[in-house]
C-alpha cells in the first residue's frame, strides 16, 4: 500500500502531464481518516489539480479548506503555499488587486521560513509577472 505522500506524488506527475481527472481519482478514497495535518496537505494538492484542470471557483473552495485543517494542524508550509495558490488563481482570474497582496502578504510570511526558500522564490518570481501584467492592463 502506498504512503500519502507517495499517492500525493504520483496524483501531482498524472497532473503534470495533463491528466487531471485520473490524479484526483487516485485521491479520492484518502479522505477518511487523516490526520488535520495530512488532510490540509490533500486538500492543498487537491486544490492545485482543480486549478490546473481549469475549475478555478472549485479550487478556491478546495484551498479553504486545506487553509482551515492547516491552521488547526499548524501545518505553517501548507498555510502558506495555500495562500500562494490562491494569489495565483486570482491572477488567472485577472484579479490583479487581489492576487498582488495576497502574493505580498506571503512572501512576507516565506522570508521567516528559511525551509520554505524554493516557494519563496517561485512567490517572488510570480508576483513581478503579476505587476507587470497588471501595470499593462492600467
Amino acid at each position: 500500500m502506498l504512503s500519502l505522500q507517495e499517492r500525493l506524488s504520483i496524483s501531482e506527475a498524472l497532473s503534470d502531464r495533463g491528466e487531471h481527472e485520473a490524479a484526483l481519482a487516485q485521491l479520492s478514497d484518502l479522505r477518511t481518516g487523516l490526520s488535520p495535518s495530512d488532510a490540509a496537505h490533500l486538500h492543498l494538492v487537491q486544490g492545485s489539480i482543480i486549478a490546473r484542470s481549469g475549475r478555478l471557483q472549485d479550487a478556491l473552495t478546495e484551498l479553504r479548506m486545506a487553509e482551515a485543517l492547516a491552521n488547526a494542524g499548524s501545518r505553517v508550509d501548507v498555510a502558506l503555499e495555500v495562500e500562494v495558490t490562491r494569489a495565483s488563481i486570482h491572477a488567472a482570474l485577472g484579479e490583479y488587486t487581489r492576487a498582488i497582496p495576497l502574493m505580498t502578504r506571503a512572501i512576507r510570511a516565506l522570508a521567516s521560513h528559511p525551509e520554505l526558500a524554493e516557494l519563496h522564490r517561485d512567490a517572488v518570481a510570480e508576483l513581478e509577472s503579476y505587476q507587470q501584467l497588471f501595470a499593462s492592463r492600467s
